[in-house]
């Protein structure tokens, strides 16, 4: 509970990720035909994401450049 307004503590976030490295992600799994899960988010504490950066260089600061 929020002592100072009585509701509920909102949870924490969920691990996110932006949407063009999410799309990175899924190309360079394909291209690497590495096969398993991979974890997917911004770097944070909550999961860990150093086997898509070691098996296939992903990056979460991944961006596509407008045009």
């Amino acid at each position: 509970m929020n002592a100072s307004c009585g509701m509920p503590a909102l949870a924490e976030p969920a691990p996110s990720v932006h949407v063009d490295a999410a799309a990175y992600a899924a190309l360079r799994a394909l291209d690497s035909g590495e096969p398993g899960v991979f974890n997917i988010a911004d770097p944070s504490g909550e999961v860990s994401t150093t086997r898509p950066i070691a098996e296939f260089g992903w990056r979460a600061d991944f961006r596509i450049e407008p045009k």
